[in-house]
């Protein structure tokens, strides 16, 4: 624990990981300072969407660095982030689930109602989760906030700006409740993969026949596939496995952007609606990648 410097609920702050060592000071916790630029105030648990994201974006956290003291990182692994990448995550629908006691109050990337809404994940003390109520409470007041229905759902409005707040927490339920144990992944090699490819490219010809599948995801009969265009939106699609093959399900198709809604959330709400007899925990399984 260190001592001297306090977390967001104004208690000593807790140290985040010392295996792997992480902190700007390599101290184990997400202290910062004026040098600090980047605000590694943000203690959280990775999470593989996470570190893609990261590496998309030019941060690779995964390589081990051992000039630097760092192994590389995993799924599980707690790491102090800069503020402002945990919230490009969180605005990308990839945001990994954070630990208020760990994070420094200094932290710039906290001091906006928006921002501490966000972190609000059910691997918070009961007492943080209070202390963020009231805040928002006292800040309603103050703050342009509005909530408006969106695409079956809502969306609340700080200062004009849409945030998805029922789309994360829909989102961070599922994660921490799914079955993904029957739910398997393709691998690019996987002769289903053809098939699929094959019923995608009949679906919207001739631009549907320039696809390339992203990834795929499959329990029993079913599949679930995300695949990229070069002249069409992203899409993904629910197949089914018939006598002949592959084929795509009846309305198993989504494609677009989901802005301002998180991905994951609002394309599964829409895939269960329309195929109910296509497997639960597929579509809960399914994890859209940019």
């Amino acid at each position: 624990m260190n001592t001297k410097a306090l977390n967001v609920i104004r208690e000593p702050l807790i140290a985040c990981s010392y295996d792997p060592l992480t902190g700007y000071f390599r101290d184990g916790c997400c202290n910062t300072r004026s040098d600090d630029t980047g605000s590694h105030v943000v203690c959280a648990r990775m999470t593989n969407e996470f570190l893609q994201f990261s590496l998309s974006r030019g941060n690779d956290l995964i390589t081990p660095r051992p000039e630097y003291r760092f192994k590389g990182l995993q799924a599980g692994d707690r790491w102090c982030l800069c503020a402002l990448r945990w919230r490009e995550a969180f605005d990308a629908g990839v945001a990994p689930p954070v630990f208020f006691g760990m994070h420094a109050y200094q932290g710039a990337g906290f001091r906006d109602a928006g921002t501490t809404a966000v972190l609000c994940t059910p691997e918070m003390k009961y007492r943080a989760s209070v202390v963020v109520l009231v805040a928002l409470l006292v800040a309603l007041p103050l703050s342009h906030l509005e909530i408006e229905p969106s695409d079956d759902s809502w969306l609340l409005r700080v200062d004009g700006r849409p945030v998805d707040i029922a789309g994360y927490v829909s989102m961070r339920y599922t994660q921490f409740t799914r079955d993904c144990s029957q739910v398997s992944a393709l691998p690019p090699s996987d002769p289903l993969i053809a098939q699929a490819m094959s019923a995608i490219e009949q679906y919207s010809p001739p631009d549907s026949q320039l696809a390339r599948m992203v990834h795929a995801i499959r329990k029993d009969d079913w599949l679930l596939a995300q695949v990229k265009f070069r002249n069409l939106q992203d899409a993904v699609v629910l197949l089914t496995a018939t006598k002949e093959g592959l084929e795509i399900a009846m309305g198993g198709v989504w494609s677009g952007s989901t802005h301002p809604h998180l991905p994951e959330p609002l394309i599964r709400r829409y895939l269960q609606a329309r195929v109910p007899a296509a497997p639960a925990d597929l579509t809960e399984c399914f994890a859209h990648r940019l």
